[in-house]
C-alpha cells in the first residue's frame, strides 16, 4: 500500500502509479509504485531544505515525467 501527500498519477498502461511522499520533515519526492510487485521506487531526490516536489504529470508514452518543485 502507498499513501500520497498529493495527487496520484497512473502510468498510461495502468501497471503502476506515481505518488508524492515525505522524505524529510519538509520535503516531498516522487515515487513509482508497481502494481504487480508492490515495489516502490524513488524517482526524485528533493533537497531536505525545500518543500520538494509539489505536483507531477506523466507523458502519454509513459517514458518521462514532468514535476514542479
Amino acid at each position: 500500500m502507498a499513501e500520497s501527500a498529493g495527487r496520484v498519477v497512473w502510468t498510461p498502461d495502468g501497471s503502476a502509479f506515481l505518488v508524492l511522499q515525505k522524505t524529510s520533515a519538509l520535503a516531498l519526492s516522487i515515487f513509482k509504485v508497481t502494481l504487480a510487485s508492490g515495489k516502490k521506487q524513488r524517482l526524485t531526490f528533493s533537497s531536505d531544505q525545500t518543500p520538494g516536489d509539489l505536483d507531477m504529470a506523466i507523458s502519454p508514452d509513459g517514458r518521462t515525467i514532468a514535476f514542479a518543485g
